[in-house]
């Protein structure tokens, strides 16, 4: 199997259902900074009357039905993701909220979409499950119209280094980056948009995280780990578990670094104000 098909499989696994996206955002509710990730995102969308929004890799629709008193007018919502839980999900959270929108499953390498008919493209932390990221923003590039933008943000190579040290001792983490995940990370980032995009814009959060316990954290790292993938991983566990207890007993905390990228890049390099 080589390492598109394996990326591919990686993301399908953790993707089937909310379960694992749970987990990992229980864990940053935890963090020091006071503004949800979702709301910071939000917020630089900065939507107008009118605009046709496409979002890939939409999850459970929450960044939509979060803001939902927040949204422009006449604004025409396309969700897509290519797990189809993930569309059932998001399907029913709108519908709950009252939101109107477009929502099929889709392969962000592939979009059923016309040329020139998104005002703007949304891709937050999916292009690393991406295993040909080129083709993807080459699409995105293709549904843009001429002045359009697309936001897209992923972590730093400096995010969660504490866990990636944690599961380094178990042999653990070198595998999960280099089978099964693109290289996009907010220091790769600009080497995939700028060949594509004249003008790009980087914007930065952090939330760091100060943990007394393993309550929320051991559910993160189990959540990494699937069992079609790592049928190993039970036996490893209660070494993990008993490491994270003799680090807390001696140090009384562990620190989780957060550190986010937005990229917003324009079609155009002649930016329209509205």
């Amino acid at each position: 199997m080589d390492k598109n098909e394996e990326i591919s499989k990686y993301a399908k696994l953790q993707y089937s259902s909310s379960t694992n996206l749970e987990k990992r955002q229980n864990l940053w509710t935890l963090g020091d900074n006071k503004v949800q990730l979702g709301t910071w995102i939000f917020h630089h969308l900065n939507l107008q009357e009118g605009e046709h929004v496409l979002e890939l890799g939409c999850g459970k629709g929450m960044m939509w039905c979060e803001n939902k008193d927040f949204l422009p007018n006449s604004i025409a919502l396309t969700l897509t993701d290519f797990s189809l839980g993930m569309v059932s999900e998001t399907q029913k959270n709108v519908d709950k909220v009252g939101i109107s929108a477009e929502i099929y499953q889709m392969d962000a390498q592939n979009l059923v979409i016309p040329d020139n008919s998104m005002d703007l493209v949304v891709g937050c932390h999916m292009l690393y499950h991406v295993p040909n990221i080129p083709k993807s923003l080459s699409e995105i590039q293709r549904v843009l119209k001429p002045h359009g933008r697309f936001i897209s943000t992923t972590t730093s190579v400096s995010h969660i280094q504490e866990i990636r040290d944690l599961l380094l001792q178990f042999d653990l983490d070198v595998t999960l980056k280099t089978k099964y995940f693109s290289p996009y990370h907010c220091e790769d980032a600009p080497g995939f948009l700028t060949p594509v995009f004249p003008l790009v814009e980087y914007f930065e959060y952090n939330n760091n995280i100060v943990l007394k316990d393993s309550v929320v954290l051991l559910p993160y790292i189990d959540s990494m780990f699937p069992l079609e993938k790592y049928p190993k991983y039970p036996e490893i566990r209660p070494q993990i578990v008993s490491k994270l207890a003799e680090i807390f007993q001696e140090q009384g905390k562990f620190h989780v670094t957060g550190k986010i990228g937005l990229f917003i890049a324009f079609k155009s390099d002649s930016v329209i104000c509205k």
